[in-house]
């Protein structure tokens, strides 16, 4: 990858020298095109020698979407501006320009290196747990549970990139390891996973799902697929024995668990691309050897009922697997406590495990582990990875028999490595804020796949900062963010995007194959599974505290940004309607969006890296500068009239995603430091009523708990009797610095907090921002006041422009923020989900009064305006006699009310519901 910088300071001569051409010509075309990248600083002609005319530097630079576009534009209006619209947003978000290189260059470079540095990094030293967890649960389905289960197939369910396949390879201290991965080829040479597919397996397995899905009956299907799956386990059980006999040999005898190493290293030798030789020929081997059974018995009925155990099955599978065992044994010495120990893990194992039981009747799962099921009395253990779908099957019959099958699952593992590759941070000055923040850094924090891809980089060549955030981009979003992009596809890298930073929860965690939201962005790599529920197949998912991730989506957001096609506030709306994307109770998700944006808008408007620094990518261990940024920036960005440099001058801030706590008390200053050092901010849990959400700063470098402060936020979705965009002091009182003991020590108190409110309801913007009150000299001398803590109080009413200056200052974007509100209000009754349509069909009266209507179908709770005709009780004056409530149309006895009768002063309706609220919900 080549990166360039674009270069502000030439846009207006070349704006200027652009509209001396005449657009006639292509030539000119093209020297309008060379001069809006003759924009950027880097120097073109350094790096493409070659490239000596406008024409040719456009097909070098061919894949960069938003100038092609541009270029096109410009080229069917005969108008310049499409260009200079592209090439001044450039220079005002100051993003790096990814330019692909030839082939040729690619694989010579950074491509070639980055794949390089992951195949080192697999055969890296495993860190962490997970694979002793894992170890546990295979042994204990094994051999504790092992007559309650169906057959010894554990479901390994995690997101993408999460390191599952490093996970199982390390079983390899215990049991022979048998690896491979049935995903289909990648599209392209930079586009697949490591490791690469074993074709002649994943084609294998294709031809099964063919079979499958055959226009035959379904007792036939299953025998023929049955037949496949039967022979292709001999044919491994076969060769594998004699593969170890011969590397038994080849190592002049060797223990058990010696040999479980070398036939590991054996099938992981190759290149990023493909595996190597001994791999290859194995898994050809197997194929040819399953082939060759199912030919010999393709019109043979051996299969036996699938409740039938290995004890009374008598098929050459059977034999195949005594005849391994019995030969491990006499290797077997000091392994596995209870002998040898074979695991097989399939990789990619998707096509396995359904979508939905309505998929198809039957699947490769259940027909994969009826074979399982003869070798369950053996020490084998299947481990199928994948990133979702329906793990446990229903319970069935096999067609034609009378046997039923009851095929219980062993409970999915969910568990993958975090955080083992850390560097641990001291609390005592001698990291910077800048050092904290820096690609190395942060490169190290969460999943192990970055972490252990930039510590390889040291071996294949230079570390590179940009690569490796543009790699995390890449993972993040399944691909580049070009606005060209399908608009399904776009709309779902923007799903993953916010999700990653905003830390979106769902209201729903069921897998429904017609949204499934929630299981996309979990095979996208976003969000981690933490347990899935085998009966109902429901996903307990959450987005881990990656701030690599966070800064991909940053990257994507700026790249975007000139087009004008990620228009992140709408992009919420949309998930919040179609996807299930909870807004919170309190409308806290709206507030943590704008927060989020104004950090955004502070790093747009200062320069890339530090003061001093060439415009050159800088080293990855220092680059955290261009991370940071002051406090007094994001308040500015957030409110243009804060005025408080006097105060937080020295205050800056590392913010770029959102984490969601569930309890415990974290205000106190080394939590406020543990979150500030991985770039976070915190939704507290529901019942903090206090605070809804807070995000640390520090005073100077920011190297010490003792220099964090915070930015305290309540949020609120609901208005006010009365409201008029005035401060409510009781909001700010609960925001106690003391009372939530942000400050252990009285020393520390010196550092100032800042407390601000989200009025999000108030039909009134305002803008309040007020300093401490002043302090009362004492006969001592030192100062006092009523708190020990200074704090700055922002209250901002309303989603306009005059309440943020995040908010532009356009009746689209105030609809947006308001449709947003609307959606984080509770619900109730769905009155209106054809609203939008409706809307636009039906005139204002009559769609208020069907809403009417379908209110009066829920009794007592529709309101005050369908309570009062619904009502099955009336009020009685001191004769007994009915008195009418206003809009009250029929008395006890159902007949008319009498208009002359006054309703009492003071009387109100049975139910109540504030009438701007109702109002919201007709219009």
């Amino acid at each position: 990858m080549v990166v360039l910088n674009v270069d502000s300071e030439k846009v207006k001569d070349i704006s200027r020298f652009m509209r001396g051409f005449s657009l006639g010509s292509p030539e000119h075309v093209d020297t309008c095109s060379f001069l809006a990248y003759g924009a950027l600083r880097a120097e073109i002609k350094e790096m493409f020698p070659t490239a000596n005319s406008g024409r040719k530097l456009l097909e070098i630079l061919q894949k960069d979407a938003g100038f092609v576009q541009a270029h096109a534009q410009m080229v069917e209006r005969l108008d310049f501006e499409p260009m200079l619209v592209w090439l001044r947003g450039r220079s005002e978000i100051r993003p790096p320009i990814v330019v692909p290189q030839s082939a040729a260059q690619q694989e010579g470079g950074s491509i070639a290196r980055s794949k390089e540095a992951v195949r080192r990094a697999w055969d890296e030293p495993y860190r962490g747990d997970a694979a002793s967890v894992l170890y546990d649960i295979c042994t204990f389905w094994l051999h504790e549970r092992r007559a309650e289960y169906y057959g010894n197939v554990i479901t390994y369910i995690q997101s993408t990139g999460t390191g599952k396949s490093r996970t199982v390879k390390e079983l390899k201290q215990h049991a022979i390891v048998v690896l491979m991965n049935v995903a289909s080829p990648p599209s392209t040479s930079i586009s697949g996973g490591y490791p690469p597919p074993d074709t002649t397996v994943q084609q294998f397995f294709d031809e099964c799902q063919r079979v499958l899905l055959d226009n035959q009956p379904a007792q036939q299907r299953s025998r023929a697929v049955h037949l496949r799956l039967h022979g292709f386990f001999v044919g491994l059980l076969k060769h594998l024995l004699v593969t170890l006999q011969e590397l038994h040999d080849d190592a002049n005898g060797c223990s058990f668990i010696e040999l479980a190493s070398i036939f590991s290293e054996r099938m992981n030798e190759g290149t990023f691309d493909a595996h190597g030789q001994f791999r290859q020929e194995f898994w050809k081997e197997v194929v040819g050897l399953a082939g060759t059974f199912i030919k010999a018995n393709e019109h043979k009925d051996f299969t036996a009922p699938p409740n039938v155990d290995r004890k009374d099955s008598t098929s050459e599978l059977v034999r195949a697997s005594e005849a391994l065992m019995k030969w491990l044994k006499t290797i077997c010495q000091g392994a596995f406590p209870s002998g040898p120990w074979v695991v097989f893990s399939i990789d990619s194992a998707r096509r396995f495990i359904p979508s939905t039981h309505a998929a198809i009747e039957y699947t490769l799962l259940f027909e994969f582990r009826r074979v399982m099921r003869l070798l369950k009395d053996e020490p084998y253990t299947a481990i199928l990875l994948a990133t979702g779908g329906v793990v446990a099957e229903p319970e069935r019959a096999l067609p034609g028999s009378f046997f039923p099958v009851h095929p219980r699952p062993t409970v999915p593992v969910c568990i993958v490595p975090f955080d083992v590759l850390a560097d641990v941070v001291p609390n005592d000055g001698s990291w910077t804020l800048e050092r904290i923040a820096s690609t190395a850094r942060i490169a190290r924090l969460g999943r192990p796949l970055f972490g252990a891809l930039h510590n390889a980089q040291e071996t294949v060549g230079r570390q590179e900062a940009v690569q490796t955030v543009y790699f995390a981009r890449l993972k993040l979003l399944c691909g580049e963010p070009l606005p060209t992009a399908p608009e399904t596809d776009k709309t779902l890298q923007q799903l993953s995007a916010l999700s990653q930073t905003l830390g979106l929860h769902f209201t729903s965690g069921l897998y429904d194959p017609r949204s499934g939201a929630e299981q996309q962005l979990a095979e996208r790599n976003t969000r981690m599974i933490l347990s899935v529920r085998p009966a109902s197949h429901e996903l307990g998912t959450f987005v881990p505290s990656e701030p690599l991730l966070a800064e991909g989506a940053y990257s994507a957001f700026l790249c975007t940004m000139a087009s004008g096609r990620w228009d992140l506030p709408r992009a919420l709306l949309v998930h919040a309607e179609r996807s299930g994307v909870s807004l919170g109770e309190r409308g806290e998700v709206i507030g943590a969006l704008i927060l989020l944006l104004a950090v955004y808008e502070a790093r747009r408007r200062r320069p890339r890296y530090g003061p001093g620094t060439s415009l050159a990518p800088p080293d990855p261990s220092r680059d955290g500068w261009a991370r940071t940024v002051s406090v007094v920036d994001f308040l500015t960005a957030l409110v243009p009239d804060a005025a408080l440099e006097s105060v937080f001058g020295a205050a800056r801030m590392w913010f770029n995603h959102w984490i969601h706590v569930d309890d415990g008390d974290v205000f106190d200053q080394r939590c406020l430091w543990a979150y500030l050092a991985r770039g976070a901010g915190v939704v507290c849990a529901r019942h903090r009523d206090e605070v809804a959400m807070f995000v640390p700063y520090t005073m100077g470098d920011g190297g010490r708990s003792e220099d964090t402060g915070v930015i305290m936020v309540q949020v609120t979705n609901r208005t006010t009797p009365g409201d008029g965009g005035g401060v409510r002091e009781s909001v700010f009182d609960a925001m106690d610095p003391e009372g939530l003991r942000v400050f252990a020590d009285a020393q520390n108190r010196a550092v100032p907090v800042i407390r601000l409110v989200f009025a999000l309801a108030s039909e009134h913007a305002a803008v309040h921002v007020r300093a401490p009150p002043p302090r009362t000299p004492t006969l001592e001398g030192p100062l006092e006041s009523k708190s020990k803590v200074d704090t700055f109080d922002i209250w901002l009413a309303g989603l306009t422009h005059d309440s943020s200056g995040i908010i532009a200052d356009d009746a689209q974007e105030r609809s947006v923020y308001k449709d947003l509100l609307d959606l984080s209000l509770p619900r109730g009754a769905p009155y209106a989900l054809d609203g939008d349509i409706m809307r636009e069909v039906l005139p204002r009266e009559s769609w208020e009064r069907l809403l009417e209507a379908r209110m009066g179908m829920n009794p007592a709770a529709g309101g005050d305006g369908v309570m009062e005709r619904f009502a099955s009780t009336v009020d009685v004056d001191a004769r007994g006699a009915a008195v009418r409530n206003e809009g009250m149309d029929v008395d006890v006895d159902g007949e008319a009310n009498d208009p002359d009768v006054d309703c009492p002063a003071g009387v109100d309706s049975m139910y109540s519901l504030p009438q701007q609220d109702l109002k919201r919900r007709r219009t």
